[in-house]
C-alpha cells in the first residue's frame, strides 16, 4: 500500500490550487486535497470585503479535493 499526502486547506484559494494542478498533471504523487467550507466558490457576498467576489480561474478543476463537513458551534 503506498502513502497517501492529504492536504488540508479551510476553503479554495485562488493562489494556491495552480499547485494542485501541477501536482495532478505530473501524476508522481497520491494525493488528495481536502477543504473544510466550499465558501469561496459560491460568488456570494463577502462578508469581509463586503461584496461579491469571483475569481478568474476555476477553484475546483484539474486536481482531487473534497469537503469536510464541520460545524463550528458544535467544536465550542
Amino acid at each position: 500500500m503506498s502513502d497517501k499526502i492529504i492536504f488540508i486547506s479551510t476553503h479554495p484559494i485562488q493562489y494556491i490550487v495552480p499547485l494542485y494542478q501541477v501536482i495532478e498533471e505530473h501524476g508522481q504523487l497520491n494525493y488528495e486535497v481536502v477543504y473544510c467550507t466550499d465558501e469561496t466558490i459560491k460568488y456570494e457576498i463577502d462578508k469581509h470585503f463586503g461584496r461579491e467576489i469571483k475569481w478568474d480561474i476555476p477553484l475546483l478543476e484539474g486536481y482531487k479535493h473534497k469537503f469536510l463537513k464541520i460545524i463550528l458551534g458544535s467544536l465550542l
